[in-house]
């Protein structure tokens, strides 16, 4: 899942890329592409980080438990 997110904002950004290559965008367009590419790219690190601490929690709790 966190791979996708992250491949989806990799192939966003090489795609804007081109297109910004063959045809410039209005300044105000690429300013908002470019924004909404960064966002996804927290909310990725975000998920992951969630997933991390959710992981790590549980499996200090069930360890704790075991003893």
């Amino acid at each position: 899942m966190f791979c996708a997110i992250l491949v989806l904002a990799w192939g966003v950004s090489l795609l804007m890329g081109w297109l910004h290559a063959l045809h410039p965008f209005p300044a105000e367009t690429y300013r908002f592409l470019a924004v909404a590419k960064q966002w996804l790219v927290y909310f990725d690190v975000g998920f992951a980080a969630a997933a991390l601490l959710v992981g790590a929690t549980r499996f200090i709790k069930e360890t704790w438990e075991a003893q």
